[in-house]
């Protein structure tokens, strides 16, 4: 085979596997259930959660027990969780789940019919609850409470209008100018969101909502340079768990960007100031080992595992970290317990993350993650693919030739097939 081919070959494999995400972390799990006054399961409510502006929609329903379940991908973000049955009252109400973890929750529906209310478990977040009353009297307090009644119910052209009647009469009034950014951020106007949340922080430079409003506002526009400027402010007036995911999420760009030595301060503060938050350990054991910090990822990976013993991610990663230690026996010990646990994550995660690894070029990484999948799961064609790559970029033909055409035997009709049996007509 020409050097020519092999890398023509390989950069057409590369292209394939570009859409493989580098970096997993982000998702929240929802386990619910729904019952009535008397304690008994509600079979058939309808489940809606869209995203607080953006566009996301998922539908559930639930089951004869009453229950469902929900995977969020990017639980950095806020959304609406809307419940419904005929014969019973509509619940409506924020959703924001933790990150990396799962949540089980309960919601109680009553029967009759209404306009959605809020009765669940689940907590609200500022930027999506109502807008606070504000002491305004008279014309402007009437608009007022139209606009408040109007963003309750979603019709937000006419809760912006009410409140920019408000404003244009009390505009030194910081609640109206509040009630107006968060309006203008589920309107998706990010410039005037953060110009009202500016607005209102002239008024009251202590209102921490006005900031998370407008750090929303510049994440959504894609403006870095006032978005972590404001989350620096987050970070000294309201070191809690909703900063804590902000700068979380600020870590995992980071890691995006290859920038590992930032991605570790913000994830060791996202520690700091929620120490419940297993991602932010689960995120550390993957930079620190990225970085050769073993002992630090070990570390870190332990604090996981203490916090959740089923997290299969930082299992992964713990498993290579504790054999780059060359702590081999307790390495095994982490596979063998990951395998039997969750061996889905094995064909899901794993493989994704030793694709990452081959992406990034480092191909020793990649090569001992699919080696290891091979053992554990000898019919999984895919690994055999990838496993065969790695061979091939180290020039060792034979043994790529050997892993590709066992790979078109498990998968014949797998997407990359036909690469594969490209390659192998020039090995």
């Amino acid at each position: 085979m020409t050097r020519k081919s092999f890398t023509s070959l390989l950069a057409v494999a590369l292209c394939f596997l570009a859409t493989v995400p580098v970096w997993a972390g982000n998702e929240g799990r929802l386990v619910g259930s729904i019952i009535d006054p008397n304690g008994d399961p509600i079979v058939d409510v309808q489940i809606v959660v869209t995203g607080l502006g953006f566009d996301v929609r998922q539908e559930r329903t639930t089951n004869k027990k009453g229950k469902f379940t929900l995977l969020i991908l990017d639980a950095t973000k806020d959304y609406l969780l809307h419940l419904e049955k005929d014969g019973y009252q509509t619940v409506e109400e924020p959703l924001r789940l933790p990150l990396g973890d799962t949540v089980r929750r309960e919601w109680t529906m009553v029967p009759g019919t209404s306009a959605p209310s809020s009765r669940g478990s689940a907590a609200s977040q500022p930027a999506a609850a109502a807008p606070s009353g504000a002491v305004v009297r008279g014309q402007a307090g009437k608009l007022y409470e139209k606009g408040a009644e109007a963003y309750a119910t979603g019709d937000l052209e006419v809760a912006a209008d009410s409140f920019e009647q408000v404003v244009a009469m009390e505009p030194d009034l910081a609640e109206v100018h509040v009630a107006l950014a968060m309006t203008y951020l589920r309107q998706e106007q990010w410039e005037k969101a953060a110009s009202s949340a500016q607005n209102a922080l002239d008024i009251n430079p202590d209102e921490v909502l006005n900031y998370e409003i407008q750090y929303d506002a510049y994440r959504s526009l894609g403006d870095l340079e006032n978005q972590y400027r404001v989350l620096e402010v987050l970070v000294a007036k309201s070191p809690g768990p909703d900063t804590a995911r902000r700068v979380f999420n600020r870590g995992v760009g980071r890691t995006e960007a290859r920038d590992l030595e930032g991605a570790a301060v913000d994830f060791e503060t996202a520690k700091t100031m929620a120490p419940e938050l297993v991602a932010s350990y689960s995120a550390l054991t993957r930079v620190y080992f990225d970085m050769g910090r073993y002992e630090d990822s070990v570390a870190n990976g332990r604090q996981a595992l203490e916090i959740d013993a089923n997290h299969y991610e930082t299992m992964g990663v713990l498993f290579l970290a504790l054999r780059a230690q060359g702590q081999t026996e307790e390495a095994d010990a982490m596979f063998a317990n990951l395998e039997e646990g969750n061996p889905q994550f094995i064909n899901g995660v794993l493989m994704d993350l030793g694709v990452s690894y081959f992406n990034n070029g480092d191909a020793e990484q990649a090569q001992g993650i699919f080696e290891r999948v091979v053992g554990a799961q000898p019919e999984n064609g895919r690994a055999h693919y990838m496993l065969g790559l790695c061979y091939l970029g180290k020039g060792e033909t034979a043994k790529a030739k050997e892993l590709l055409e066992r790979f078109l035997v498990l998968d014949p009709n797998d997407p990359e097939a036909a690469t594969a049996r490209e390659m192998l007509s020039t090995l």
